[in-house]
């Protein structure tokens, strides 16, 4: 009795001065359960002559059943909140995504139209000295039209890589995306060294976009590990094989690995070992999530003698 009237002073205190959510609702809980109690004593001492039926067994039924509804919605919230923020951090994910992929746009465009702005201006100068000729305008179109084409594929690239594509799973061979994935970054990757090996062909039903952006996570994070590192040689080397039934996609770097101390870490969200400038510590993190929620596969990480490896297991 003194351990109910407590917790109905503890849940009273609560709703009315700290407005907890759920404070109200235990405090009528276990007011009823008190009053359950207060009449079954009341019949035990004497003051009643006659016991409300069942009474205390009702009071615990109602108890139970509405406790169990409580602990429904606050776990109901809690899958909520978790959803909300799982969404929030994949947001941010694909804004910084975004800048990296525009950065590689610019960088991509920059060589392109310094070609189209030396094109126009042979013309211009073959125009005033004369030179100009039915087969050196043909010539030079052509050469336009293979810049503009070059540059025309390169947005498409990255506009298939944006588009929304939670719904379109359909069936894809993983080395053309691998490739794709490449595509995407080879302008970060003139100073490193890529080798891919295919045991077979292999395909698989998945969200083509979500695995893209899973091995491009994992080739920045490649890319990075070799940045501020004096090395001659740098390698990423990509393998996809099967096993036991199972796709699996590796990526390693000759970048030293992780250190230990953080390995299991980088997962984690929010973890970086870069500068805040160059990352906000969720590429990892995002990669897991799209490897397991939506890939439905698992993501690994190890060191190996010459850097990190990352498997894919789909």
């Amino acid at each position: 009795m003194i351990f109910a009237l407590y917790l109905e002073a503890v849940s009273i205190y609560l709703a009315v001065t700290k407005k907890e959510k759920y404070a109200k609702y235990f405090a009528f809980i276990w007011g009823v359960s008190l009053g359950g109690m207060i009449f079954t004593m009341l019949y035990y001492v004497g003051f009643l002559s006659k016991p409300i039926a069942y009474l205390f067994e009702i009071t615990v039924i109602f108890e139970i059943f509405s406790f169990s509804i409580i602990l429904s919605r606050q776990i109901h919230t809690l899958q909520r909140e978790n959803q909300h923020k799982n969404n929030h951090l994949q947001r941010q994910n694909k804004l910084a995504a975004m800048g990296e992929m525009l950065q590689n746009i610019a960088h991509q465009w920059r060589q392109p139209l310094s070609e189209l702005n030396a094109v126009a201006m042979k013309i211009d100068a073959d125009f005033y000295t004369k030179k100009i000729t039915p087969k050196t305008l043909d010539t030079d179109i052509e050469r336009i039209e293979t810049i503009t084409q070059h540059m025309s594929q390169t947005i498409e690239n990255f506009s298939n890589y944006f588009k929304e594509s939670s719904k379109n799973i359909t069936v894809a061979k993983l080395e053309d995306l691998i490739s794709q994935a490449l595509r995407l970054i080879d302008t970060k990757l003139q100073t490193i060294t890529v080798k891919v090996d295919i045991s077979q062909s292999i395909s698989a039903k998945i969200n083509s976009n979500d695995f893209i952006q899973v091995l491009h996570v994992l080739l920045i994070n490649a890319v990075d590990a070799f940045k501020n590192k004096n090395m001659e040689y740098r390698k990423i080397h990509i393998t996809l094989k099967n096993a036991d039934g199972k796709a699996i996609i590796e990526v390693e770097d000759n970048a030293g690995g992780i250190d230990t101390t953080i390995l299991e870490k980088i997962f984690e969200p929010y973890f970086t070992t870069k500068f805040k400038s160059n990352g906000i510590g969720i590429g990892l993190y995002m990669a897991k999530m799209l490897v397991e929620n939506s890939l439905k596969g698992e993501l690994y990480v190890k060191n190996t003698q010459k850097g990190a490896l990352f498997s894919i297991i789909l």
